[in-house]
Order: C-alpha cells, then sequence, then structure tokens
C-alpha cells in the first residue's frame, strides 16, 4: 500500500529522527503487517498523533517494544468538522496547515485545544497504554495483540468522539473479556470536542 511505503520510507531514512502525524484516518488495521519492523529496531524514532496512530502505537509496542506518543495531531481540526468551525478558528488552522506544508520552519505551538473535564479526580501512577477505544478493541484481533502480561499495573487511557455510549459499552466489555482491563490498576478517559480532539485524560476511575 502506498501509506504503508511512504511510512516505511520515513522509518528507513535516518535524517527522519521523529514522525509525527498530520492526520488519523481509518487505514492503518490495512498496513499493519507491511510495516518494516526491522527498520524501527535499528533506528527507533518518536511516532507522535493520536486516534487512528493510537493503533500504530500499541502494535508496534507489541511487536518491537518502542514506545508511542499520544499527542496532537500536526493539523488539528482539518477533517470532517472543517466546515463548522467559526472563520477564526478556520484562519488559525488554515495558517498551521499552509505552514506545515509550505515551510521548512518549525510549526512550533499547536492551536490550544478546548478545555476538557474531570469526572472523578483521583491519582494514579503507571504504565500508560491506550489510545482511541475503536482501535484498542480490534488490535486484540490481530496477530500484534499487545500480550496479556505487558498490561500488569498498567494504566488503560482511552479516547473517542461522537460515540455512542452503547458503543463505549460494548468497546470497553470486550477488552475486558480479552483480560485487558483486569490486568490494569486504573482507567481513564479522553474526551474530544468538537474542533481538535483533546490531548489528555479526562476521568480516572478503578476498574
Amino acid at each position: 500500500m502506498e501509506i504503508a511505503e511512504e511510512f516505511n520510507g520515513l522509518l528507513r531514512d535516518p535524517e527522519v529522527r521523529a514522525i509525527i502525524a498530520y492526520d488519523g484516518g481509518q487505514t492503518a488495521l490495512g498496513y499493519l503487517d507491511l510495516i518494516d519492523v526491522e527498520a524501527i529496531a535499528a533506528d527507533p524514532k518518536p511516532i507522535l498523533g493520536h486516534s487512528d496512530i493510537s493503533l500504530l502505537h500499541l502494535v508496534l509496542h507489541a511487536r518491537t517494544g518502542l514506545v508511542g506518543f499520544h499527542a496532537d495531531l500536526a493539523t488539528p481540526g482539518l477533517g470532517g468538522h472543517w466546515q463548522a468551525a467559526p472563520a477564526a478558528r478556520q484562519a488559525v488552522l488554515e495558517k498551521l496547515y499552509l505552514r506545515l506544508q509550505t515551510s521548512d520552519e518549525a510549526i512550533g505551538a499547536l492551536p490550544t485545544t478546548p478545555s476538557w473535564e474531570c469526572w472523578r479526580p483521583g491519582r494514579t501512577e503507571g504504565r500508560l497504554i491506550g489510545g482511541v477505544i475503536n482501535r484498542i478493541v480490534p488490535a486484540q484481533a490481530t496477530p500484534y495483540a499487545l500480550p496479556l502480561e505487558r498490561c500488569d499495573g498498567a494504566v488503560l487511557f482511552w479516547e473517542e468522539t461522537g460515540g455512542q455510549a452503547s458503543h463505549m459499552w460494548s468497546y470497553l466489555r470486550s477488552n475486558r473479556r480479552y483480560g485487558r482491563t483486569r490486568r490494569r490498576n486504573r482507567s481513564a478517559e479522553q474526551r474530544s470536542g468538537d474542533l481538535p480532539p483533546v490531548v489528555g485524560a479526562g476521568r480516572g476511575s478503578r476498574v
């Protein structure tokens, strides 16, 4: 696939020291078996992003031990919600997108994201494992599922945008059936607003 070829090219290029996704998408499940994991092992480099990119984080961690960076995208808000954004927001994002595509200069600080609320305050610690909830569950059905022992004492975090509560319940129950949440000591939810996705954990609770 074209996406896999481009991704592998970045992984193999010694001058590329980090990969920052400018969008999420729906395609990562289609090229998991085409990723050059030997290139990652030979020259590991940070991969930043969320949404569909979190599937790459999980699978590459399972296959190579690479630690993913669940972070904002390079062009937040340039997806399907673009037309609904206020004119001022569109101008900010358009300027960012043009700078990303046409300039050799660093893009600098990303636009601020919407505020987020805490449902249940608390503190915990442990390795963070997770991503977008509708990618975490399908990942467990692939040959690259994260081994259960990697989940011992970890904190599960998950994000979703515009999902139905019934779907969230099904995803979380499926994850529990796989045995992942039973081996984690906490769960944290990240909820995304319309523009752009939030980065962080908005909810903490015992599982």
